[in-house]
């Protein structure tokens, strides 16, 4: 069965929901994650019950996980940015706080000892949060020496502090409220969209658009300088793809470099850099648009799915990572999800850096236009 889950203000409000909806993306420069829910204002029951910039709210939906067995997608965790009633409807507007963490610390925060490991760090700083976000460490984990924050440092500054420390690490916050630092050599589980996938968009060759990849890794061991310097000196690996075809019909159009630390071998460069290529040759912009029905993916997570409008319609199989995703629920639509699916890049550290790399493929793929002659 197919339900909204709906709490807000610690009220249970599920069976008043008429429609919800949420729109996010893992670009934090961006707006967070916006949600709207829509309640029955039966009697005028939610008259002047929510206060905004204050109470929070919750969403999430029953549906089914990818084997058809029911489950409940987490959709958005935040605080209510204003509230609207009628003699008919109670509008919820908010902002979801999970997933971009742009909101800055309530205190000063200070260690009390020296050399204190990242992972008791992360878990002591991301406990000030509201709500809390719980944290999953599974990477290396060195000992810093005494470090404060002060109170009007953001979140995510603090984790990106942070992971600049641990050599080879990844990191994504879900909706569950959950941080995740992993190593990057663990590989996280992948979604089948197969049997949900409703709406395919046209996808269109990008053939003549990018058809040179350069990855390029880093064969250090450990971190050097300041977080987030660049260091002439550190050994590069680099793999290359190339669609000949494509440069026989319009000549070399070379896509930016991309720069993924936490390769750490040449095998793996090139292997990152042909899937690149392949993933390019789906649409103009290296982007995927499925619906699907029943579900809402974590952004951030690896889908996968065979696209049926592939180039010169043929079917292609498509994995890659959702990095923004449009939730609906209504009794008219039910619950539906609208995702954009970039290139798998397991190897890029933070959401952020995913998206300034989608953003730089984007706008080559864009530059190369004017250089192309149809025949």
């Amino acid at each position: 069965m197919i339900k909204p889950i709906i709490t807000i203000a610690g009220a249970h409000c599920s069976r008043f929901c008429t429609e919800f909806t949420a729109d996010g993306s893992i670009n934090t420069r961006s707006e967070a994650t916006k949600a709207k829910i829509v309640l029955a204002n039966i009697n005028r029951k939610f008259d002047d019950m929510f206060t905004p910039q204050k109470d929070s709210f919750t969403i999430q939906a029953q549906g089914i996980d990818e084997n058809g067995k029911e489950y409940i997608w987490p959709i958005a965790k935040g605080i209510i940015s204003d509230v609207v009633c009628d003699q008919d409807w109670c509008t919820i507007n908010g902002t979801c706080l999970i997933g971009d963490l742009a909101d800055a610390l309530p205190i000063h925060w200070s260690s009390n000892r020296q050399k204190v490991p990242i992972s008791e760090i992360l878990t002591s700083v991301m406990a000030l949060h509201d709500p809390i976000v719980e944290v999953d460490y599974q990477a290396h984990d060195p000992d810093l020496e005494q470090k404060q924050f002060d109170a009007c440092t953001t979140f995510q500054e603090v984790i990106n502090y942070c992971v600049s420390q641990v050599n080879g690490a990844i990191v994504f916050t879900d909706e569950t409220g959950h941080l995740h630092i992993w190593d990057s050599t663990k590989r996280r589980p992948t979604i089948n969209l197969d049997h949900h996938v409703v709406e395919q968009n046209t996808s269109k060759s990008v053939m003549g658009y990018i058809n040179i990849v350069s990855v390029h890794g880093d064969l250090s061991e450990a971190t050097t300088g300041d977080p987030g310097s660049e260091n002439s000196s550190m050994p590069q690996i680099q793999g290359k793809a190339i669609d000949a075809v494509s440069i026989a019909k319009y000549g070399e159009l070379i896509g930016p470099d991309i720069y993924l630390p936490n390769i750490k071998s040449e095998p793996e460069a090139q292997k990152q850099a042909d899937e690149l290529l392949e993933f390019l040759k789906l649409n103009r912009d290296g982007l995927t648009s499925p619906t699907v029905v029943g579900m809402a993916p974590y952004l951030t997570s690896l889908v996968t799915y065979h696209c049926k409008n592939g180039p010169d319609g043929d079917e292609v199989f498509v994995q890659g990572v959702v990095t923004r995703k449009k939730v609906n629920f209504s009794g008219e639509s039910g619950f539906t999800t609208s995702l954009e699916i970039a290139p798998h890049m397991l190897a890029v550290s933070t959401p952020e850096a995913l998206a300034i790399q989608l953003e730089a493929l984007e706008e080559a793929a864009e530059s190369n236009l004017d250089k192309i002659e149809e025949p």
